[in-house]
């Protein structure tokens, strides 16, 4: 799999979750050959809170 395109920022997802509303904005999207997509995300280990889980966790 190659990666064609990168777009950075590309949109922002808002949800529900127990606690209430909340959103978020992935880094970028990879936009692969075989026509998938890859959100990432980059954040240092020591930066990810509990919020930052159930985020990645609806991703």
């Amino acid at each position: 799999m190659t990666v064609i395109k990168v777009l950075p920022q590309p949109f922002t997802l808002c949800f529900k979750h127990d606690d209430g509303h909340t959103g978020h904005t992935s880094d970028f999207l990879a936009v692969m050959s075989d026509g998938g997509h890859r959100l990432l995300d980059v954040r240092p280990a020591g930066r990810i809170s509990e919020l930052d889980t159930v985020k990645s966790a609806v991703l």
